[in-house]
Order: structure tokens, then C-alpha cells, then sequence
């Protein structure tokens, strides 16, 4: 006979790993937004698609205007961004409130590639705003299991049983 799957972790186990997910999520965001600034520096256009467009665009634009003075304003807001996601990051490992700021601060990522997108009249970017969506999912799930952890009552780290 089968016998039924029992599920030992605890429900603490179970949504710190997913909070934990959407931590690694953030970082992957961080990681390939600082790759295509580095590739669009190198003048290769190749975008990966699970990042941040403003900081990708500002630099694209400091290039495009062949200014020297736009191109560092370009590099300066594409820090500033990074900079901003990477804090919130790094917080998020302590107060899930950071998830909020991440969330909030990708939203507006998202509605700038949409204006850019439509005001371009570019429709090929569709691709893009799907992967937006997910990553807006991603940051959505951390809120949400980061305030239930937060409501969950502190695990005991000694159970004792008495016979």
C-alpha cells in the first residue's frame, strides 16, 4: 500500500523559504539590470528581460545623446536606482517593509517602460511587460508571506514533550 505523504516543515519553514525566493528574485533583478548596463556600455544592445528598464533606458539615452554631460546624469540615475534596489534588498532580510519600497519602486519601472514602449509606438516590448508583471508577482509574494511571518507566533527553539 501507498502511504500518504506527510509534510513535517512547519508553516514558518514553508513561507520563509518563499520569502526567501522572492529575496533571490530581487537580487537576480539587481544582477542582470547591472549586466545590461555593462553590455550597453560596451555597445552591445542585448537586454536581458527579467530587469529594470530605467536604468537601462538612462544610460541608453546618455549614449544617444553623445553628451558628455547626459551620459554621466545617465550613469548617475542608473546608480541611484541599483543603489536603491540593492537596499532594498539588503533590508528586506530583517522588515519585509523593504518589499514594499521594492515593489513600489518597480512599479515605476514598469509604467516608464510602458510610456516608452506606447510612446515610441513600439508594441515588440510585450514580452518585456510580461516578464514586469511576474517580477511585480515575485515582490508582491514577499509582502505578503513576509506579513504573515510576521504574525506567526515565535517558534520555541526547544520543544519539550513530557510522558
Amino acid at each position: 500500500m501507498n502511504q500518504p505523504v506527510v509534510n513535517t516543515r512547519s508553516e514558518r519553514e514553508i513561507l520563509t523559504q518563499k520569502y526567501d525566493k522572492s529575496r533571490v528574485n530581487l537580487l537576480l533583478v539587481i544582477v542582470l539590470t547591472l549586466l545590461n548596463i555593462v553590455f550597453i556600455s560596451l555597445n552591445n544592445y542585448t537586454m536581458m528581460l527579467f530587469s529594470a528598464t530605467v536604468p537601462y533606458l538612462s544610460v541608453a539615452f546618455g549614449k544617444l545623446m553623445e553628451s558628455q554631460v547626459m551620459l554621466i546624469a545617465g550613469y548617475a540615475i542608473a546608480a541611484i536606482c541599483l543603489a536603491l534596489y540593492f537596499i532594498c534588498w539588503i533590508l528586506s532580510k530583517k522588515n519585509y517593509g523593504w518589499f514594499v519600497a521594492a515593489t513600489v519602486l518597480f512599479g515605476i519601472d514598469t509604467v516608464c517602460m510602458a510610456l516608452f514602449y506606447i510612446s515610441a509606438g513600439d508594441f515588440s516590448g510585450i514580452t518585456d511587460a510580461i516578464i514586469h508583471v511576474l517580477i511585480l508577482g515575485y515582490l508582491i509574494i514577499g509582502i505578503t508571506t513576509g506579513a504573515k511571518l510576521k504574525k506567526l507566533p515565535e517558534e520555541s527553539s526547544m520543544q519539550t514533550s513530557e510522558a
